[in-house]
């Protein structure tokens, strides 16, 4: 005996409404999230330990010296942290910003795709479903 309906045109409907929706968290977002994430822990991990990064630096970049200056090195190192510090918290606040707009775009998109009319048919919506009358304010 075959089934009334087959699986696919069970699942039409399904299909449209998820290709009618409006995307939850856009892939800009989420890659935008990925690379300040990656930013923050560098920035984070050169401002904790600003030594090895320095000494990293100073052996495959700048080369050798003639004269080695402790006190140049730890003003170096003391920079790094007061400065990789302020960047690594602009990096963050940047990916929690960036990850909140991503998480609200959704609601954000529904909201300003909205004419005047629609908007007012939704509340109308709203106010029949908690069982108020269409024409009542509060």
């Amino acid at each position: 005996m075959p089934f009334p309906f087959s699986f696919t045109t069970s699942l039409a409907p399904v299909i449209a409404q998820a290709s009618a929706e409006t995307v939850r968290f856009p892939l800009v977002y989420q890659i935008a999230c990925i690379i300040l994430t990656a930013l923050f822990l560098l920035t984070f991990s050169i401002a904790r330990n600003p030594r090895s990064w320095r000494r990293l630096y100073q052996a495959k970049v700048q080369g050798p010296r003639d004269h080695f200056s402790v006190n140049r090195n730890k003003r170096i190192d003391e920079k790094l942290k007061r400065y990789g510090i302020i960047v690594a918290m602009v990096f963050l606040v940047a990916d929690v910003s960036c990850f909140v707009l991503g998480f609200t775009y959704r609601h954000r998109a529904d909201a300003r795709e909205l004419t005047p009319e629609e908007q007012s048919e939704r509340q109308d919506l709203k106010r029949f479903k908690s069982g108020k009358s269409p024409g009542a304010l509060f």
